[in-house]
């Protein structure tokens, strides 16, 4: 007798096939359905324009190979960096577009504007520039000086350089092409080219560059192209304070060796001043060399120079008024009698 199967509710029936189903899965083994793959985020490509203004990475600028202010002259990066991040460039640089092979990442040549170039690499932030593509090396140069001219943070010294690099490179013919088109008289052209030519050493002796004129540096030039390398070494730093003018370089060391005009007494120098000391009066020679005072301590007093037509000129060394020694005024003193005497 054949016993028929009950037959299952309709829940029943869901049940069983549901474990049917779980368990084919576990035997075969169903794929889970793939994650979605998600697409790269679209990162716009940076624009380097060709001409015009427009905003770069300060990474694809290089100042060009004329640039004329050393690292030691650029102080107030720090500043300029905080006022790009809190109120943007307001000038923007002057570029020019430059290929290199060696430098493939290297876009543009800065002509004007290395501080801004400099700050907006310390502050993170893209660089303005104004794109000139027909600028040639002879108009980048004028351009260059135009900015930095009558800028007070760059040195006489550095302007020289300038001036000795553009005619190495041949952008000028000679000196007299290059004062004309860049309207500076020969005689200051020849001054700053002289002062560039300054011993390194001497240079390096130097604590900030902008503290020596281009007179006193021609004059420290001319001193140790004649032989007083030694002495303007050793006193370069008075000379930098201002202890030892102009009018007396090298006139102060020509009397220290005996030579020229010191060796026929025109420099006078009182190396043993004390306030004990009863003053010598002398008269400044009438050549136009200066004579020389100088205390105990071997430090400058002051210097008299007489004029051709018999006026008489006194110079004191900066901050000596401030700091008015007996020794000082007994030897201004006695020297002004014998002026009058």
């Amino acid at each position: 007798m054949m016993v028929k199967p009950k037959r299952l509710s309709g829940v029943a029936q869901l049940v069983v096939a549901q474990a049917q189903l779980e368990e084919s899965r576990d035997s075969v083994g169903v794929a889970e359905p793939p994650a979605p793959v998600m697409a790269p985020p679209v990162v716009a490509s940076t624009v380097f324009p060709r001409r015009g203004l427009g905003s770069v990475p300060p990474e694809a600028c290089r100042p060009w190979a004329l640039a004329d202010r050393p690292d030691s002259e650029f102080e107030h990066l720090e500043a300029l960096a905080d006022s790009f991040q809190k109120d943007g460039q307001l000038q923007p640089a002057v570029v020019r577009p430059v290929q290199d092979p060696a430098e493939p990442q290297i876009r543009y040549e800065i002509i004007a504007g290395q501080a801004r170039w400099r700050a907006a690499k310390r502050a993170g932030v893209t660089l303005k520039v104004l794109v000139n593509p027909e600028m040639d090396d002879e108009a980048a140069f004028r351009a260059m000086v135009g900015e930095n001219e009558f800028r007070k943070e760059l040195s006489d010294f550095s302007r020289g350089k300038r001036y000795a690099a553009a005619l190495e490179r041949g952008l000028y013919r000679s000196k007299g092409e290059m004062a004309a088109k860049l309207r500076i008289s020969p005689a200051s052209l020849s001054r700053l080219l002289g002062f560039a030519e300054l011993d390194p050493e001497v240079v390096s002796h130097i604590k900030d560059l902008r503290n020596i004129p281009v007179s006193v540096g021609y004059a420290l030039s001319l001193a140790v192209q004649k032989g007083f390398r030694a002495q303007v070494l050793r006193d370069v730093g008075r000379v930098e304070a201002g202890e030892i003018p102009r009018d007396l370089i090298p006139a102060i060391w020509e009397a220290e060796a005996g030579q020229g005009a010191s060796a026929t007494g025109a420099i006078f120098t009182r190396e043993n001043l004390s306030n004990d000391d009863e003053s010598v009066p002398l008269r400044p020679t009438s050549n136009g060399v200066p004579s020389v005072h100088k205390g105990a301590d071997g430090r400058l007093l002051f210097t008299a120079k007489e004029g051709s037509t018999g006026s008489l000129t006194i110079r004191i060394p900066a901050g000596r008024t401030a700091k008015a020694t007996d020794a000082f005024l007994r030897e201004l003193e006695a020297f002004i009698g014998s002026r009058l005497g």
